[in-house]
């Protein structure tokens, strides 16, 4: 965790990053069950107004990175958008 927030937020950040992460209580809200994420990016696909929902999360999200003046950032953002699916494979994107 702490070497991803610095790949974004640059290494100025480092004692923030190691604070922040040895702070934070890490839980494992799927311990023992391999398919919980899975399962829970299913049902949402069909939970009945959920997905139009998700879309204008996850295009103000897309947005929002798109515009981010980190490069890397926006690259991530226009790598994902360039994905068929974002978190399961025949699902798309929202």
């Amino acid at each position: 965790m702490i070497e991803q927030m610095i790949s974004i937020l640059g290494q100025d950040v480092r004692h923030e990053a190691e604070a922040f992460a040895y702070a934070v209580p890490l839980m494992t809200e799927w311990e023992g069950m391999s398919e919980g994420p899975v399962d829970e990016a299913t049902r949402a696909r069909h939970e009945k107004g959920l997905w139009p929902i998700l879309a204008r999360r996850y295009r103000e999200a897309i947005d929002l990175a798109r515009s981010s003046t980190n490069l890397l950032i926006s690259c991530i953002a226009d790598d994902l958008e360039a994905q068929a699916f974002v978190y399961l494979e025949g699902q798309g994107r929202p």
